[in-house]
C-alpha cells in the first residue's frame, strides 16, 4: 500500500483501515464527485513465486472535489474496504 493519506471531512479525519468502510466514508463526507466501479481479478503468489487467481474483487474509486485551489481527493476501496486515498494532480 503506498504512504496512507488522510482526508478531513468536516470534524472528522478519514484514514484508510480495515474498519473503514463505504458506509463510514459516505456518512461522514457525503456522495463523492464521480465514482468508478469494476470488478478485477485477485491474485497470490505461491512459494515460487508464480502468481494466480484466487477470485474476484470489487474496486471503487470515488472522487472528492475539495474546492478552489485544492487538489481533488481520490479514495480507493476493495470489497467496501477504504485501502488508500491521494490527493489528484489532475482535476476532472
Amino acid at each position: 500500500m503506498a504512504d496512507e493519506e488522510t482526508l478531513r471531512c468536516g470534524s472528522k479525519l478519514i484514514s484508510p483501515g480495515p474498519d473503514v468502510d463505504i458506509n463510514y466514508v459516505q456518512a461522514q463526507c457525503g456522495a463523492p464527485a464521480s465514482r468508478q466501479k469494476e470488478v478485477v481479478p485477485h491474485y497470490a503468489r505461491r512459494a515460487n513465486g508464480s502468481a494466480y487467481e484466487t477470485g474476484t474483487i470489487t474496486v471503487e474509486t470515488w472522487t472528492y472535489d475539495r474546492g478552489s485551489g485544492r487538489f481533488p481527493a481520490v479514495l480507493r476501496f476493495e470489497d467496501g474496504k477504504l485501502v488508500s486515498i491521494e490527493f489528484s494532480t489532475h482535476r476532472q
